[in-house]
């Protein structure tokens, strides 16, 4: 297997405005965006990595984000991941302890602030 392009990202979200964004935020930072709009269609295009990252939304239509994430990790046991949702988790859910091993951000999250912990998850720093 051929290592990460540095700079290909996966971006899977169902809110057509939200991938919109940020795939042409991430383009103006000099990544390569490749974007799915469901799960199923996620997983599908993980075949056609490896990613720099995977952008990932938590609520999907068809396989879940979290799913989503956790086949990612198969697949490469490093892959950086960046969990994105609409809604808050809690710290005392079931959710937040599956989530623990992926970092998340609120879609409300200022969009600097998303590019700025892509480049440090790619960057492996975060």
């Amino acid at each position: 297997m051929n290592p990460p392009a540095p700079t290909h990202v996966l971006l899977v979200d169902d809110e057509p405005a939200v991938r919109l964004t940020l795939a042409t935020l991430l383009k103006r930072r000099g990544f390569h965006v490749t974007t799915a709009e469901d799960g199923n269609e996620g997983l599908a295009k993980l075949a056609d990595g490896p990613y720099a990252i995977c952008i990932i939304d938590l609520h999907l239509p068809g396989i879940d984000g979290l799913t989503l994430a956790r086949r990612a990790r198969e697949r490469i046991p490093n892959q950086p991941i960046l969990i994105l949702t609409g809604s808050g988790v809690s710290t005392e859910d079931d959710l937040s302890a599956a989530l623990a091993p992926f970092p998340v951000l609120m879609k409300s999250t200022n969009p600097a602030e998303v590019l700025d912990r892509v480049a440090a998850l790619c960057a492996g720093e975060d």
